[in-house]
């Protein structure tokens, strides 16, 4: 609804007569913030960036973001030569980490949702090669609101003739807690053809092991795992694993190779872990 020409403010008048009575209403008002200098009807699209670099970030950052939003970042290709995106995630406060697949506020990337405190993560996403723009939808509900997000962009032209299958979900993490989501797992099903790296830092000289739960696991079940696989350190899973299961696992070094492999063919839910780093 737009302001009135000219006014600063906006009446909306409630009449009732002297017959039937109702339960009445509750109504919750968001001012658009810009909205006098774009269509309302765009609303849908919470931000858009067109440089080659630069910076997206939930409204009213660094407090808290609005409640019951839906709307997308979009991101558009700077040239014909951009064949993918880095994305750095500076500060990252989105809703509950422990929720399951990120069910209340959320920021989807990729076909993966993020939520939970992911300060200092790196992601890499593929240019969809027929596509001028990727969106990111960012979701939230009317629970608890956090400071939110403000992620750096930058497309990049290099490495655009690689095996895109090893850049699509190459993340590195570095915090003493974090959360993998396996690519399409929002939608039950990852993708054929993908191999996925995560590496797994040492947040401080002193840890020696990573303490992972199995929220939720599902890849193709097969003899010695030779088909769809997550392998971690020397050992590979595939099949189902019990909810919430609790594995932990020696850093080699200074840091810990998570692979997920899939194949051409049956293609299951993928899996949702939560990890933490545990000192010696």
């Amino acid at each position: 609804i737009p302001f009135p020409t000219g006014l600063e403010s906006l009446h909306l008048v409630f009449i009732s007569d002297k017959y039937t009575n109702r339960r009445g209403f509750n109504i919750r008002v968001t001012q658009l913030r810009g909205s006098c200098y774009r269509a309302v009807g765009d609303s849908n699209t919470c931000d858009t960036l067109r440089d080659a670099s630069g910076v997206i970030q939930t409204s009213n950052y660094p407090a808290s973001y609005n409640p019951n939003t839906d709307c997308s970042y979009k991101i558009f290709r700077h040239s014909s030569a951009i064949c993918r995106l880095e994305i750095y995630f500076s500060k990252f406060d989105v809703g509950q980490g422990e929720s399951e697949g990120c069910d209340g506020d959320y920021l989807q990337i990729h076909g993966s949702r993020y939520c939970g405190i992911l300060d200092g993560q790196t992601v890499h996403v593929p240019f969809p090669k027929n596509e001028n723009e990727i969106d990111f939808p960012f979701r939230t509900d009317g629970t608890a609101q956090k400071s939110g997000f403000r992620l750096e962009v930058k497309q990049l032209s290099h490495g655009c003739d690689e095996e895109r299958s090893t850049k699509d979900c190459d993340i590195t993490f570095t915090k003493e807690t974090f959360q993998i989501i396996s690519p399409g797992y929002t939608n039950r099903s990852y993708p054929s053809n993908i191999d996925c790296k995560y590496t797994v830092k040492k947040s401080t000289f002193d840890v020696c092991a990573i303490e992972i739960k199995f929220n939720a696991f599902r890849l193709e079940e097969s003899e010695d795992c030779t088909k769809d696989y997550l392998q971690i350190g020397d050992e590979k899973l595939c099949g189902k694993l019990p909810y919430d299961s609790l594995h932990t696992y020696q850093f080699p070094a200074d840091e810990l190779l998570l692979a997920l492999h899939t194949d051409t063919y049956a293609n299951y839910a993928g899996f949702f872990l939560t990890g933490r780093q545990v000192s010696c």
